[in-house]
C-alpha cells in the first residue's frame, strides 16, 4: 500500500470531513496540488473507486464481510474501467484504510456473523443470545435437555402405576391427576416463557428498524453535508478577496461559480450577494452589469431551472438581500424551509442554503454564497431504499417543522406530516420529536398499507447549522413475525 499517498488522503479527510468522498472531483483537484509526486495509475483508480461509490458500499459492509466485498468490487472496477486488477485490490484497500481508520471493535454475533451493537443482549437477526447474557430470556431458554428430562419423568411416572385393583385404581387416579396438573403446570411455563420471548423479540425487531433509521440518517446528513462543503469551500476562497485586485474581483468569482456550479447537477441556482461596496468598493461603477443590483451591489447568481446555465442578478427583494446578510445567525450556515418552485416547466420545492463569507482581515460578515437545492433528487432515492430492503415497507422525510420532503407516498410530498394517518393516536409525540430533533417509535396501524407498522423516527444530524431533519422507517407487524418465528 502507498503509505505516503494514504496519509495525504486522510489529512485531505481530516481537513474536509469524510463525505469528500463522495465528491471525486474535488479529490482530484487536491490530488493535483498535495500529491502530483505520487503514481497517476494509483490515483486514477482511487478516483474510479470514488466515482463508482465504492466508499458508500465498503463503509455499509460489516467487518466479516469486508475481503469478499473487497474482491468483488475490485473484480468490477477490473471489468468496467479496464483497469489492472491488482492495482484495483490496492486502490480498495487504500480506500478501506482510510474509512476504517479510527474504526472501534466490532461486536458479531457468534452464529450469525452479523454486526451487533454492544449494548444488544440478544442478536436481533437470528435472535441468539448474547455470550455474556446466558441467562436472557429468549424463546430457546427451555432446551431440548429439559424437555426429555420432563418426558423422561412423566413416563417414569405411568410405567411405575399398577394396572388394577380397586385401592390401586384409587391411586392410580391421583397419580393421574398429579401427572395432568404437572403437565398444566409445565404448559403453563412454556407460554409463559415463548410470550416473554415474543416480547423480547419485537423489541430487539424495533432496535433493529432504529439502528437501520440511524444508517439512513447517517447517510443524508453526509450527503447534505457535501453540499454545504462545497459552498463553505467557495466562501473560503471568497475570504481573502483583498488578495485580488479591487476592479478584477467581481469577475474572477463569477468564473469560480461556474466552474462549481457545472459540477454540481443537484443545484438549481447558486448565487453569492455582498454588502453595498464591500467587494470592492465600486458599485456605482457596476450599475446595469449582469450580477448586480441597480445600485451596482454585487449579486451574482447562476441558475439552470430552464435547462441552461443563466447569470442573473438575485431575485430577492432588497428586504430579502438585507435580511439575507444581516440577520441575526449570519455567522451560521442557514437552510430555509422548502418553498414552491418551478424547475424544468415542472413544479418543485427547494430548499435554500447559504454559507457566511468572512473578512480574514477585519472578522466582519462581508456577504454570503449559497444555493438552491431541488428536494426532488431525495424522492427517487428513497424509492430505490425501499425496494432494495425488505424489512422497509414505509419510508418519510422530513423537515424540522414536519414538512414532507420525501414519502412513500408520493402524493404526500409537500404537505405536513400532521395530516398523516400512520402514527395514529402517537401523531402529537411524533411531531415533538421531530421539531425537536429526537428519536421516537410507536405501533401504528397505517391506513395506505392496511397493515400495523413498527414505526421508528430518528433526526438526521446536518453539521454547522441548527437545523434538522428528520427519517422515518417502517416495518410491517407481519414482516417482523416472519423473521422472529
Amino acid at each position: 500500500m502507498n503509505t505516503n499517498l494514504l496519509n495525504i488522503i486522510n489529512r485531505i479527510v481530516a481537513e474536509q470531513g469524510e463525505g469528500i468522498l463522495s465528491e471525486p472531483r474535488r479529490i482530484t483537484a487536491f490530488f493535483a496540488d498535495l500529491a502530483k509526486d505520487e503514481q497517476k495509475s494509483q490515483k486514477n483508480a482511487f478516483i474510479k473507486c470514488l466515482e463508482h461509490g465504492f466508499a458508500q458500499a465498503l463503509k455499509n459492509v460489516a467487518e466479516p464481510d469486508r475481503d469478499a466485498c473487497k474482491q468483488r468490487l475490485a473484480q468490477r472496477l477490473n471489468d468496467e474501467e479496464g483497469l489492472d486488477l491488482r492495482l484495483c485490490g490496492e486502490a480498495l484497500e487504500l480506500l478501506a484504510a482510510v474509512l476504517f481508520a479510527n474504526e472501534k471493535k466490532k461486536v458479531y454475533c457468534k452464529k450469525c456473523g452479523k454486526e451487533l451493537q454492544e449494548e444488544w443482549k440478544t442478536c436481533p437477526f437470528c435472535l441468539s443470545p448474547m455470550a455474556a447474557n446466558t441467562n436472557h430470556i429468549t424463546s430457546s431458554t427451555i432446551s431440548e435437555e429439559q424437555e426429555r428430562q420432563e418426558k423422561k419423568h412423566i413416563e417414569e411416572r405411568i410405567r411405575t402405576m399398577p394396572s388394577s385393583g380397586g385401592t390401586q385404581t384409587r391411586k392410580n387416579s391421583k397419580a393421574v391427576i398429579i401427572i395432568v396438573a404437572a403437565i398444566v403446570l409445565v404448559l403453563g411455563f412454556v407460554v409463559i416463557q415463548l410470550r416473554q420471548a415474543s416480547n423480547i423479540a419485537m423489541n430487539l425487531s424495533r432496535q433493529k428498524t432504529m439502528y437501520l433509521a440511524r444508517q439512513y440518517a447517517q447517510y443524508w446528513g453526509g450527503k447534505i453535508d457535501g453540499y454545504i462543503k462545497v459552498l463553505q469551500s467557495l466562501s473560503n476562497i471568497m475570504e481573502f478577496y483583498e488578495n485580488l485586485e479591487p476592479a478584477a474581483r467581481r469577475q474572477e468569482y463569477e468564473n469560480t461559480m461556474r466552474a462549481v456550479f457545472e459540477d454540481s447537477p443537484d443545484f438549481v441556482q447558486m448565487f453569492t450577494v455582498w454588502k453595498p461596496n464591500a467587494i470592492d468598493g465600486m458599485d456605482p461603477r457596476f450599475v446595469g452589469r449582469t450580477g448586480s443590483t441597480a445600485t451596482g451591489q454585487f449579486a451574482f447568481a447562476l441558475g439552470r431551472e430552464t435547462g441552461k446555465t443563466v447569470a442573473n442578478v438575485v431575485s430577492l427583494s432588497f428586504t430579502e438581500i438585507f435580511d439575507l446578510i444581516n440577520g441575526p445567525n449570519i455567522r451560521k450556515v442557514e437552510m430555509s424551509d422548502p418553498a414552491p418552485f418551478k424547475n424544468m416547466g415542472k413544479d418543485t420545492f427547494v430548499v435554500r442554503i447559504t454559507v457566511p463569507i468572512i473578512n480574514k482581515r477585519t472578522n466582519e460578515v462581508v456577504g454570503v454564497v449559497g444555493c438552491q437545492l431541488d428536494i426532488a433528487m431525495i424522492q427517487p432515492l428513497l424509492k430505490q431504499t425501499i425496494k432494495e430492503n425488505e424489512e422497509v415497507a414505509a419510508m418519510s422525510i422530513y423537515s424540522n417543522k414536519g414538512f414532507i420532503l420525501g414519502s412513500y407516498q408520493s402524493e404526500r410530498i409537500g404537505k405536513k406530516m400532521t395530516d398523516e394517518a400512520q402514527y395514529g393516536n402517537r401523531m402529537s409525540e411524533a411531531f415533538d420529536a421531530v421539531k425537536s430533533g429526537k428519536e421516537f417509535s410507536c405501533l401504528s396501524y397505517d391506513p395506505a398499507l392496511k397493515t400495523n407498522l413498527e414505526i421508528v423516527v430518528t433526526p438526521i444530524t446536518i453539521e454547522n447549522s441548527g437545523a434538522t431533519w428528520s427519517i422515518m422507517i417502517g416495518s410491517t407487524e407481519e414482516y417482523i413475525k416472519r423473521r422472529n418465528r
